[in-house]
């Protein structure tokens, strides 16, 4: 009988270890991480182990940023970057995971530690809400500006229309978000995650695509939201004419009451005799050139380095007009790296490698812009993904 009581005993621990990996199984979630590994020049060349708290993924060679997909279940995890052998040199994140979710960030290897920074987690669109754009009526394109707190009230924020959260959000990092709805009045709601009832909210009505252009700001007791501007949003219209919507609104000269004749008449006279006449004037258009992901267009040329080997490593460097740009992430979801490369491969460890260009890399998130320069005998690569890019020149 005892031995059938210690035998049934053993049975019940051994199914009460066995239904959590069920469960787990059964809630698990896909956590994609992107990283921006940034190269040194001379010193701490070396490769990096990714692991997600103690399971390895894999080891990178320096320099080259990357993106890799690991299964994992909703909870609180170490994102850990280590040189490649050597895991007492390391770089951890901490993150807490609720679904399918996007971690970005970058590393620089130190002599001592992988330091990393940016962290930033976003929820990744499923299938059933990618689906939502087709369905959708509208779509709201969200532009956050985040200010920072220098001491207190420095928390992230989570940002919901309606009832349907739409991502969280770290403290003092402005962010962007394409939201799909339908026609009507809906609520904007910026929240503090460990405590829903100190919020802000403000209510929008929605007709059509909509660019809606805010501030936020953190207090104690509130979520405060100022600067409040809705504009129409069209990605199409954006591509064709990248002159910023609220150019106009700042540039008084485009709504004076006064007529063309009126301001000859106000206009210095020495200038005016070396002037052309106003109908002959046009403002040039800004150099537009559109990227879409492994497609060469206008300026892509396809490259391989280390053939032959054990790692060939290919991909398509774009060779756009040197200047200075501003990039903007024209794609619905995910994230992609913008950088710059020296047209010259350099040997490096026994591998080849393009040089490391002038300007550091930049990481945008869907709808978000930034700025990058291109200088002479100097290239564009982005990381892997699906994206469409648009440039617009700067300055040359």
């Amino acid at each position: 009988m005892k031995k059938l009581t210690f035998a049934a005993l053993l049975a019940a621990i051994a199914l009460l270890c066995i239904l959590p990996a069920v469960v787990n199984a059964e809630e698990s979630c896909a956590l994609t991480v992107n990283v921006n590994f940034i190269e040194n020049s001379v010193f701490s060349k070396y490769d990096v182990d990714l692991y997600v708290d103690d399971v390895r993924v894999g080891t990178y060679r320096h320099g080259i940023s990357f993106t890799d997909t690991v299964t994992i279940v909703p909870g609180e995890h170490d994102i850990v970057f280590s040189k490649a052998g050597d895991s007492s040199v390391s770089g951890t994140a901490h993150v807490e995971i609720h679904g399918d979710s996007e971690f970005s960030c970058t590393i620089n290897c130190e002599r001592k530690q992988v330091r990393v920074s940016q962290t930033r987690v976003d929820r990744t669109q499923s299938e059933e809400t990618l689906a939502q754009y087709s369905e959708s009526d509208v779509l709201i394109y969200l532009d956050t500006t985040f200010v920072q707190n220098s001491m207190f009230s420095k928390y992230d924020v989570d940002v919901y229309l309606d009832d349907t959260l739409i991502g969280s959000y770290p403290h003092g990092t402005d962010f962007t978000a394409l939201i799909p709805t339908q026609a009507g009045i809906h609520m904007l709601t910026f929240s503090k995650p460990d405590n829903s009832s100190i919020c802000g909210q403000t209510e929008i009505t929605v007709e059509q695509d909509v660019h809606f252009i805010c501030t936020i700001h953190c207090y104690s007791d509130r979520i405060g939201i100022s600067e409040i501007t809705s504009t129409d949003y069209d990605p199409a219209q954006d591509a064709e004419n990248p002159v910023d919507e609220m150019q106009g609104a700042n540039n008084p000269s485009e709504h004076s009451p006064e007529s063309a004749e009126e301001k000859t008449e106000h206009a210095d006279p020495a200038a005016a005799a070396t002037s052309e006449p106003a109908e002959q004037r046009e403002i040039a258009e800004p150099l537009t050139i559109i990227i879409r992901s492994n497609q060469l267009g206008e300026y892509g040329t396809r490259f391989m380095l280390d053939e032959g080997t054990e790692f060939p490593y290919s991909g398509i460097q774009y060779f756009i007009p040197a200047g200075r740009y501003r990039v903007t992430n024209m794609s619905r979801t995910g994230s992609v790296q913008v950088s710059t490369y020296k047209n010259k491969i350099n040997i490096v460890n026994g591998w080849q490698e393009f040089g490391t260009g002038t300007h550091r890399p930049i990481v945008l998130f869907a709808g978000a812009s930034g700025e990058i320069e291109v200088f002479d005998n100097e290239f564009v690569k982005m990381s892997d993904g699906t994206y469409t890019l648009q440039f617009t020149l700067i300055s040359d």
